[in-house]
């Protein structure tokens, strides 16, 4: 995997999982908006300050370490609370906008790039809570 991507490189045409000696995904969201922020709200808050900031460079969504297991499989060490979140909000951006209008062929095969092709799902978390986060945050059927 190449040292500086994008997270649609990053997950085309591979698969990554999070080994089982990982913890399951934990960011959490405030509910009282006196609240401090928590990750999941500074994550979305940081990327829009990014997008009012017009900046010309990339994002940068911070470093990723993977364990390379065969040619297309990865296991994440570090990062996958954010390469989680990642997913969990593009994923539902693509929900959102298909049921607004149907997904043009460029968004179609961006989301079978980043989320899900056929069966196969390009990001997978700890196996005890895998079925979970297909359930409710990929496939959205629960």
């Amino acid at each position: 995997m190449e040292a500086t991507t994008t997270i649609r490189k990053m997950l085309r045409g591979n698969t990554i999982s999070v080994p089982s000696y990982q913890r399951a995904f934990s960011w959490e969201t405030e509910i009282d908006v006196k609240e401090p922020q928590k990750q999941t709200n500074v994550f979305v808050t940081d990327l829009e300050r990014y997008v009012e900031s017009s900046a010309k460079s990339a994002y940068y969504f911070g470093h990723f370490l993977f364990e390379d297991i065969s040619n297309d499989r990865f296991h994440v060490i570090d990062g996958q609370q954010r390469l989680t979140t990642i997913v969990i909000f593009l994923s539902t951006i693509f929900s959102k906008l298909s049921s607004l209008r149907s997904l043009t062929s460029d968004e179609s095969e961006c989301y079978e790039d980043i989320i899900k092709r056929n069966s196969n799902y390009r990001f997978s978390t700890v196996e005890y809570d895998d079925q979970l986060f297909k359930d409710y945050a990929i496939d959205q059927i629960k």
